[in-house]
């Protein structure tokens, strides 16, 4: 796992953050409780929102990580909202080249649930490492090492908001 501080620039993750709130109140979102794999939402009962990214926003986004990610011939890049007791169980990313993300919110405290944990030895679960989610901060996966997301606290009024890359 690498984890690289301010990947991005104020200006773009204001951008994206701009543009991720706005399209709340659209229809475009999907949720995880439809579209991902059953085995990822075990001790999960809240929903992330899944969309998009911008075009407009996905190139600043490019723009700015392109020299961390690892090359790959097609990228996917979504906006994720995890709501109140939303996470994702213990998995590898195996069906991608890699997978990154990048936090959006200005604030967010160890309390409120959402902690990214992976374990580099499979053998060894026990020995988990946990990152707390900091602005501007990206995460990259290209050794499909197991990791997850531990459930968002319940009545949380704040959303975890993240921008998901996964490479094909």
């Amino acid at each position: 796992m690498r984890i690289i501080r301010n990947c991005i620039s104020e200006e773009t993750a204001e951008l994206a953050t701009k543009n991720a709130i706005d399209l709340l109140d659209k229809d475009v979102w999907k949720n995880n409780r439809d579209t991902w794999d059953k085995s990822l939402l075990t001790g999960h009962s809240g929903k992330v929102l899944i969309t998009k990214v911008d075009p407009e926003v996905r190139a600043a986004v490019l723009e700015d990580v392109q020299m961390e990610l690892p090359y790959s011939n097609d990228l996917t890049m979504n906006y994720h909202v995890g709501l109140a007791e939303s996470g994702i169980a213990m998995h590898g990313d195996n069906a991608h080249r890699f997978g990154a993300t990048i936090y959006l919110n200005k604030v967010w405290h160890h309390d409120f649930g959402g902690i990214f944990l992976w374990c580099e030895d499979p053998e060894h679960l026990e020995n988990l490492k946990g990152f707390v989610p900091e602005y501007r901060s990206l995460i990259i996966n290209q050794d499909h090492e197991n990791h997850m997301v531990t459930r968002v606290s319940p009545g949380l009024s704040e959303i975890r908001l993240t921008i998901q890359i996964f490479g094909h």
